[in-house]
């Protein structure tokens, strides 16, 4: 008797029918295995003081290193924790093709379980600047960089002062500003009393050195010769991340004027007039449909702060 051979369909049936059910009950083990979703990038937004994306700026935190898009955000897989120090290389970032931005360090505690910093970082932009050359070393006679036009700081440099940078033959000095609103960090006050701080403004370079110090004056934005307000010079220690009181100064002639010892290094510098008359101020942010909005930030008299959950 011939034996009946099952047809290529037949065979085919019963395999499949042998897959389905090794499918059954627990799983089956055929297939790739995927990795658990990679944790929410840690985020910063980088822009000029103009409110324009800065492509190209590397965002440094411990041993994490990240480099802004575009878009002006960065993004690591590293989430930093608590109280960080930050530090924004813009030697090769740019918001357009003429700036020529200045980065700075500064500390801040990110929120959203880490996912972003609490506000965006705005960088100065140097390019406008008249900018002064110097030679290095004592000044023979008086030195003014008139920035008017564009930051509306003026540096003045007395007869006598050295200036140095590095080992530098000749030193070319030059400003920008930032919006109050724009200052990387708070400034350090006691508790109840609130500050108002006038534009900042950028010396560079960094690392240059004015002894003794050299005087910076900047237009009197918050009307502190009218009030009679007590004005001290803050500066952003790099080393730190945080400002630190660098003097005082005064306001005359719809203007403010650093007082001795003035500006003795490079840097970021706030001036800041402050009143006892401080309060807290309550509110919240909801959407369309009255759901409370998270990590909003809300400016009011110089001040800044971030939306909780509620």
């Amino acid at each position: 008797m011939r034996a009946v051979r099952p047809s290529r369909l037949a065979r085919g049936l019963a395999g499949l029918l042998a897959v389905l059910a090794g499918c059954q009950g627990r799983g089956s083990d055929i297939g790739p295995k995927l990795g658990a979703k990679p944790p929410d990038p840690f985020q910063v937004q980088v822009f000029d003081d103009q409110g324009r994306p800065v492509c190209g700026a590397t965002v440094r935190f411990g041993d994490a290193s990240a480099v802004t898009g575009r878009a002006g955000r960065s993004e690591s897989p590293v989430r930093p924790r608590g109280l960080t120090r930050f530090t924004i290389d813009a030697s090769a970032a740019s918001a357009t093709d003429l700036d020529d931005l200045a980065g700075f360090a500064f500390t801040a505690e990110p929120i959203d379980d880490g996912r972003a910093l609490p506000r965006a970082v705005f960088l100065p932009d140097l390019a406008p600047s008249a900018g002064l050359t110097v030679q290095a070393g004592v000044q023979p006679a008086p030195a003014t960089l008139d920035d008017r036009a564009t930051s509306g700081a003026i540096l003045a440099i007395e007869a006598g002062v050295a200036v140095v940078e590095g080992g530098a033959a000749t030193v070319t000095l030059r400003t920008a500003s930032l919006l109050p609103r724009h200052l990387p960090a708070a400034l350090p006050l006691p508790a109840g009393v609130a500050a108002v701080p006038a534009r900042a403004i950028f010396v560079a370079p960094e690392d240059v050195s004015f002894a003794p110090g050299a005087v910076l004056s900047i237009p009197d934005d918050i009307g502190a010769e009218a009030a009679g307000a007590e004005l001290t010079v803050y500066r952003l220690d790099r080393d730190l991340g945080e400002w630190v009181a660098a003097g005082t100064a005064t306001a005359s002639g719809g203007r403010i004027e650093t007082a001795a010892p003035g500006i003795v290094r490079g840097g970021l510098y706030a001036i800041a007039g402050t009143t006892p008359d401080a309060c807290t101020v309550h509110g919240r942010v909801v959407d369309r449909t009255g759901a409370a909005v998270r990590g909003a930030l809300v400016h009011a008299g110089g001040q800044a702060a971030v939306t909780e959950p509620n």
